[in-house]
């Protein structure tokens, strides 16, 4: 099992419960056996992108909240939990221009280390 089979199905858990569905209930949505979704839940078995789609359907939620605390580490070659002031800090970011992003960057690398 891949790691990043056993988040997806957290993810898909997280979703369903907040949705307030039974297992049988996603299942039936989606047209699959109620162990099937069991087994991605638990990451057993690995979710197809076409899979992943009707669950998301299903669910009423985009495809891309299966996913939104993930990043990569391309160093390392596998995905890591982002903590979620690290996606807030990320969010703010975004709405910063190129002048702010170097100034913010100057401020990080004195804070990192130590100047």
């Amino acid at each position: 099992m891949h790691e990043i089979d056993a988040y997806v199905g957290k993810r898909i858990r997280s979703e369903r419960l907040h949705a307030d569905l039974t297992q049988a209930a996603l299942a039936d949505r989606v047209g699959i056996r109620f162990q099937q979704l069991q087994k991605y839940e638990s990451g057993q078995n690995r979710v197809s992108a076409s899979r992943l789609w009707s669950i998301a359907a299903a669910l009423k939620v985009p495809v891309s909240s299966f996913f939104p605390d993930l990043w990569s580490d391309p160093d390392a070659g596998h995905f890591i939990e982002v903590r979620s002031v690290d996606n807030d800090i990320l969010k703010k970011m975004r709405r910063l221009g190129p002048k702010e992003h170097a100034s913010l960057l100057v401020l990080l690398d004195a804070l990192a280390t130590g100047d």
